[in-house]
């Protein structure tokens, strides 16, 4: 490997364990006080009645033994000034729920007097429980029984959809709760598609006109003693590359919107039969609103 690609590997290393602590940092900083798991039901808020507790939490264990898919509610008071997606994100990061490589996690949060709640996905559910969906089970599911002051019921609900959405076949129903059917249009999809390569289109373009450029002005000089050096188009293929280069090793260690590494670092198990963390991870997918 060339002096100038190994200086460029250890640049960005660098840049990825600057990111890294920098995540740990902001999550230690900002004071998040993350709640100890207790089963897949966490109502620190007391949100849910004790009959409607005993069936949620029957329904979200069955979904795990069965598919090993881990399904959790957290209700809190406040999120006491943090943004939702940190708290959301440290927490599952802190319970790592779902199973170590497969990050088949999933977390609905509910901040009561914030009126805030969202919807976190694990890496490995990503593309089952899309961010539309969770953003229409957030919407069209729960918001409704909320703003008529039905907390559990909505939450019941809410957490319906979504064991549907990630195991058709082996979720199932819970007595008395009402069927809610998410899906929507491919349409959507090939939009954001569309979008995404577009991006990524004129940032190729932008690239490749600046390394054009550069060349140029390389060739210019050229006839003056300078040492010639990659045309244009070699350039911009280099860039590219060390870019995905970037682009893969933040993907596999990103988290929220901090774009570092997992908060945390334990590796759950499941210990005695009861319900924990299995060492999944989280990147950001989901969605957020307020009722």
């Amino acid at each position: 490997m060339k002096t100038s690609q190994i200086k460029r590997v250890a640049l960005l290393a660098a840049v990825l364990l600057f990111v890294c602590a920098s995540a740990a940092f902001a999550a230690s900083s900002y004071g998040i006080k993350i709640p100890a798991m207790n089963g897949p039901v966490n109502d620190k808020a007391g949100l849910i009645s004790s009959s409607d507790e005993a069936k949620l939490s029957e329904y979200l264990n069955r979904i795990n033994d069965k598919t090993g898919i881990q399904l959790a509610v957290l209700t809190i008071d406040s999120l006491e000034g943090h943004p939702i997606e940190m708290y959301s994100m440290a927490v599952c990061e802190e319970w790592q729920l779902g199973q170590k490589g497969e990050d088949n996690g999933v977390l609905l949060l509910v901040a009561f007097e914030d009126h805030e709640f969202r919807i976190e996905t694990g890496y490995g559910l990503e593309g089952t429980l899309t961010d539309m969906a969770s953003g229409i089970i957030l919407r069209n599911v729960i918001t409704p029984y909320f703003k008529e002051g039905k907390y559990s019921t909505g939450i019941l609900a809410g957490m319906q959809a979504i064991g549907v959405a990630v195991a058709p076949s082996e979720a199932g129903l819970m007595e008395g709760v009402p069927q809610t059917t998410v899906s929507h249009s491919s349409n959507y999809d090939d939009d954001e598609d569309a979008i995404a390569g577009f991006i990524f289109f004129i940032i190729f373009v932008m690239i490749l006109m600046s390394a054009i450029s550069k060349a140029s002005r390389r060739n210019r000089y050229r006839n003056y003693g300078y040492r010639r050096r990659r045309s244009g188009l070699g350039q911009a293929a280099e860039t590219l590359f060390w870019l995905n280069m970037l682009n893969n090793s933040s993907s596999s260690h990103k988290s929220s919107g901090f774009g570092g590494s997992s908060f945390g670092g334990h590796s759950g198990g499941f210990g005695g039969g009861g319900f924990s963390g299995g060492g999944g991870h989280f990147g950001g997918g989901g969605a957020s609103g307020k009722w």
